[in-house]
Parts: structure tokens; C-alpha cells; sequence
């Protein structure tokens, strides 16, 4: 049976000779190259183009057919006579029955199984009466049908490779989801330990921020998925309408892409479902880090309370040690006039002294730290001690006498 064979081939795995060597038994033979890809078109008078080993010569160095060939379309050509006699002899040629049909200028070209197998359409050209084939179909599937089989050939394989991954990443997602819910009951079991709780809820927010950047990754993937997939149908489409040699209404367009539409939708929904189990592990990490900040705090308060109780230690004992200097101090300085003062008037003036003396240096301290402190206060204390010394010196000097 006579027949046409388009190969689609990577641009990028194409290195070809200077003087390719045709394939052998074709009749015609003719290549066209667009934005992604390397259109091979031949007619085989009387085989079909199944192994297409001749295609190796136009590979680049180290690259292997099964990676540059991106897909491949038959077209068996039946004659005008031939009737619903040569679409059964196609249909057990392809070992596929026919799946919907295109109306051309001259014949009708149907589609043989409504998906690929390995890659690979499978087509029925039948003649109309006076040919058999008719010269406008002839340019239509040697020149415009190959970029427009190409470009469906894309959005099949498209699909499929989406569909795939969707499947993947939908068991992956379901694995997360039960992940998250093991994850919140082992971390929030209460503990004896609090540095254990502690870890334990670190690693919870670890594990969860984790698991988070995979949906999110996956997220990405589906919606540009989908998207991708609509785009290369919108461009389909468009080939369609600006070839008036192959009519496609739009109950048939929907016929053509009915399988991809079908795994866009799917990816829609796990899109969904993707965005939902986003949602849940946000609030996952959310409840955690609260655990978190509630921990903290309460460790923080405990530390406020030990740190107002060593602030305590701390200015007791520097007023002792400033009590006990002042008093030193002014008996090594006048120590006669000291005894003549009473016990009570001196204690009472060394410890107002070391008193003022701690309260000021509290107040220049945090001054010096950036927080605010009245003038006022500071002003105050200044003052205090100052009239405390003065009063120290008066007795001093009057005892003196």
C-alpha cells in the first residue's frame, strides 16, 4: 500500500551532512524545518515507513534516533475505487479502527485510533472520484498537514508528559498530606523535657518548611503544565484556521484534543488541591512557630524574674561595699570629728550616700544603653547626693570644733 511518512526530529540533535544519502525506495522526499523542529516527508510507493534508520545520517555526534525523534505520522493512501474495502485493509494494516475523519478538497483523510502508539499517528487518505489523489490534497499533506501533524503530535505528547508527572505528584502529594498530620501529633506530644519540646518543635518546623517548598515546587509545575498545554492548543488551533484545505469544525476540534482537554482539566483540580494542602501546611507552620513563641516566652518571663533577682543581688551588695567605702572614707579623713557625731546621724548619712550613689549610676547606665530617663530624675538624684555631702561636710566641720 502506498504511503506517506512525516519524522519530527529535535532541531537541536540535527547535524546534517553535506550530501545526505536519500532513503531508498521513495518516491519523494522533501524536509522542512521550523522553530523547534526538523519536518522529514516522504511518499513510499509501495511500503510503510516504520523504521526510519536513513534519519541517523542528519544526527549531531553521540545522539541516538530514539532521542531526536520527537514523533512520527503514516498516512496510507487508498484509491478512489477502493471503498470501505481499503479502509479495512488500513485499519488491519495500523491494527487501529477509525476514529473520526477530516473532509479535504479531494478525499477525506481519517484518523486511525484517537491516540499515538509509540509515538506514532496513523492516518487513512481515501481518493474522491477522479484520482487518486487529488493535486490540492497532494500539496495539502506534503507541504501544510506535516507542521500541522507536527504540532499535534506536540500536544499529544504534551499531554501525556504532563498527565504522567500530574500522576506523580498527586502520590507525592497525598504522601505530604499524611505527613503533615503524623508530623503535628508526634510534635506536639507533651514532654517532660523542655529542651526536648524545644527540639522537637525545631525539627517539626524543619520538616514542615521542607514539605512546604515541595508543594510549592510541584504547585509550579501543575499550574505551568496546564498552561503550557492550553497555549499549544490555542497555536494548533490557529494552524487549523489559516489552512482552508482541511475543514475542522469545532465539535471536530474537540474531538481532536479531546484527551488533552480531558488532562487539563485533571491538572486543574490537583492544581487545587495542591493550593488546599499549601494552605494546610501554612497553618501547619503556623500553629508550630506559635508553639514556639508561647515556649520562648515563658522562658523569657522566667528569665526576667531571674535577672530582677540578680539586678537586686546586685545593687544590695554594690550599696554595701559604697556604704562601707564613704564610711572609711570619711573616718580616715576626720576621724575625730566623726566620733563626735552620733552613731545614728552618721549611719543615716553614709547610707542615704551609697543609696543616692546606686540609684544615680542605675540611672547613667541606662541612659548610656539608649533607653530613655528623665532629666528630671537625674537632676534629682544629682541633687540629693549633693546636699547629702554638704551636710556630711557642715557636721564634719562643726564637730570639728
Amino acid at each position: 500500500m502506498k504511503a506517506i511518512g512525516y519524522f519530527y526530529l529535535l532541531l537541536d540533535e540535527i547535524d546534517p551532512p553535506s550530501q545526505p544519502l536519500p532513503p531508498l525506495g521513495i518516491e519523494r522526499f522533501s524536509i522542512t524545518v521550523t522553530e523547534r523542529l526538523v519536518i522529514f516527508v516522504g511518499v513510499w510507493p509501495d511500503q510503510i515507513p516504520l523504521q526510519p534508520d536513513f534519519l541517523q545520517q542528519y544526527l549531531r555526534p553521540g545522539a541516538t534516533l530514539e532521542e531526536a525523534l520527537f514523533g512520527s505520522a503514516v498516512i496510507l493512501l487508498g484509491p478512489a475505487a477502493g471503498g470501505e474495502d481499503a479502509l479495512r485493509a488500513a485499519e488491519e494494516v495500523s491494527g487501529r479502527s477509525a476514529a473520526f475523519d477530516f473532509e479535504l478538497t479531494g478525499g477525506r483523510l481519517s484518523r486511525l485510533g484517537d491516540c499515538r502508539e509509540w509515538d506514532r499517528a496513523w492516518y487513512f487518505y481515501q481518493a474522491g472520484v477522479g484520482g487518486e489523489l487529488a493535486t490540492e490534497d497532494q500539496i495539502f499533506l506534503l507541504k501544510e498537514f506535516p507542521k500541522i501533524e507536527a504540532q499535534w503530535s506536540r500536544v499529544d505528547n504534551l499531554a501525556e508528559y504532563y498527565a504522567d508527572q500530574g500522576r506523580a505528584i498527586n502520590t507525592e502529594k497525598r504522601e505530604l498530606d499524611i505527613k503533615l498530620s503524623g508530623t503535628l501529633h508526634e510534635r506536639f506530644v507533651p514532654r517532660k523535657n523542655e529542651r526536648e519540646a524545644m527540639g522537637q518543635l525545631e525539627l517539626a518546623v524543619e520538616e514542615l518548611s521542607s514539605s512546604y517548598g515541595k508543594l510549592a515546587g510541584n504547585y509550579r509545575l501543575v499550574r505551568e503544565g496546564h498552561l503550557t498545554l492550553a497555549d499549544e492548543i490555542q497555536t494548533l488551533r490557529r494552524q487549523l484556521l489559516k489552512n482552508p484545505g482541511m475543514a475542522v469544525s469545532t465539535q471536530k476540534f474537540g474531538e481532536m484534543i479531546q484527551q488533552p482537554t480531558r488532562h487539563i482539566q485533571k491538572l486543574r483540580n490537583l492544581e487545587t488541591d495542591l493550593r488546599y494542602s499549601l494552605s494546610n501546611y501554612q497553618a501547619g507552620l503556623n500553629v508550630v512557630r506559635s508553639r514556639i513563641d508561647l515556649v520562648l516566652s515563658k522562658k523569657s518571663v522566667e528569665l526576667q524574674g531571674q535577672s530582677l533577682t540578680m539586678q537586686f543581688a546586685a545593687g544590695f551588695i554594690e550599696f554595701i561595699i559604697i556604704d562601707y567605702y564613704v564610711m572609711a572614707l570619711w573616718k580616715a579623713v576626720a576621724a575625730d570629728a566623726l566620733h563626735a557625731i552620733p552613731a545614728l546621724i552618721s549611719f543615716l548619712l553614709t547610707t542615704s550616700t551609697a543609696a543616692v550613689v546606686v540609684y544615680l549610676t542605675h540611672l547613667l547606665a541606662e541612659k548610656k544603653q539608649g533607653e530613655e530617663v528623665e532629666s528630671s530624675h537625674l537632676w534629682l538624684a544629682g541633687g540629693a547626693l549633693a546636699l547629702i555631702l554638704a551636710i556630711m561636710a557642715i557636721l564634719t566641720i562643726l564637730a570639728g570644733h
